[in-house]
């Protein structure tokens, strides 16, 4: 499971799992954005396909 690096806003510590709004724009490889954060992903990664569903139940 990823972790977090580092958060310049200081809202969570460094090794915590981090649940995001939902996406607002992805501006290519490893950059995304959410209404209020931009995000950075670094290394590899996974990617999880779940039904749409299972989305409504998260949020």
């Amino acid at each position: 499971m990823e972790r977090l690096l580092y958060d310049s806003a200081r809202r969570w510590d460094v090794g915590d799992f981090v649940r995001t709004s939902p996406l607002h724009v992805l501006h290519g490889e490893g950059l995304f954005q959410t209404w209020s954060t931009l995000y950075v992903l670094l290394g590899e990664g996974q990617r999880k396909r779940v039904a749409l569903e299972m989305v409504g139940r998260i949020f």
